[in-house]
Order: structure tokens, then sequence, then C-alpha cells
């Protein structure tokens, strides 16, 4: 008997939410959306040579040529741009000019 009413409550719940309509309504609105791209700049060095060697020579003429020594890549997504500036840390030489 319980088996029964179960079966015909499951039935008949069945058959009123197949009868029931869907309703589905569709609506839109407008949302304004706003983003600050955050400027970054990336400096990677792609070659450097292991050790330069100064010759006798180039401390007679005061500098040292190393051709094609170190090559950088920089990656900037900034609206102003960048700008790299070279000091030196330590060590014999004063200035590099690139």
């Amino acid at each position: 008997m319980m088996r029964t009413l179960r079966t015909i409550l499951l039935l008949t719940a069945t058959f009123v939410i197949a009868a029931a309509p869907a309703y589905a309504d569709s609506a839109s609105a407008t949302m304004a959306i706003s983003v600050q791209v955050i400027g970054r700049t990336l400096l990677t060095v792609g070659q450097q040579p292991a050790s330069v060697e100064v010759t006798q020579s180039d401390i007679q003429r005061g500098y040292i040529d190393v051709p094609a020594a170190v090559a950088f890549q920089v990656r900037s997504n900034a609206r102003d741009g960048y700008s790299l500036q070279f000091e030196p840390v330590s060590g014999p030489f004063a200035e590099a000019k690139v």
C-alpha cells in the first residue's frame, strides 16, 4: 500500500512539473567597466661574455671596445616609454657607452 501511494505521488509530481509551462524571460542591463593597466618594463640579458680581457694598449688608450659583447632585450607596455641607465657597481670601469 505504501509503495503504491509513493508511486502515485511521484507520478503526480512528475505530471505537475511537466504540465507547468516553463517561463524564461530575457533582460538586459548596462554595466560600466574600467580597467587600469599598470606599466611594466622587463629587461633580460640575452648574452654576455664570461670575461673581458683588458690589454696594455687598452689601458693606454683609456677604453676598450667589446663589439656585440652584451645583448639586452627590453619589453615594456609603459605609455611614456623607458630609459636605460648604466652605472658601475665596482671594478676598473667608470662608465659604459652604448
